[in-house]
């Protein structure tokens, strides 16, 4: 049963991304891909295969929210530390906010579902 709703739960992440699509930043959307692939190759990859799929989604969530707030207003380089790339000087949309809301919920539940499956 654990196993199904964690499986479950590694799928509603992309879901909830595909579903404010259009309301959020393009940053934001490569950010949650991007974590997302990380936590499934920890979830496929890992020995013995039931702990990886536990692991894999707290994981790529704790990622994909420190990139989400290190990129929120831009990207700066180290080789030209004044300058913001892709800065994007209006607020953040209210469904970024709510999506990341979202997807920690997601994250919560897998540590949740991982605690009381074992």
């Amino acid at each position: 049963m654990s196993r199904a709703l964690l499986i479950g739960l590694y799928v509603a992440w992309p879901v909830v991304i595909a579903v404010v699509r259009a309301r959020v930043r393009r940053r934001f959307v490569a950010v949650a891909a991007m974590s997302w692939l990380g936590a499934v190759v920890i979830a496929t990859t890992a020995e013995p295969a039931g702990s990886g799929l536990v692991v894999g989604l707290p994981v790529g969530v704790g990622v994909f929210l420190l990139a989400w707030m290190v990129t929120f207003d831009g990207v700066s380089f180290e080789w030209d530390s004044a300058k913001t790339y892709w800065e994007d000087p209006r607020p953040a949309p209210a469904a970024e906010k709510v999506a990341a809301l979202l997807v920690t919920l997601l994250g919560l539940s897998g540590i949740a579902v991982g605690v009381l499956g074992t």
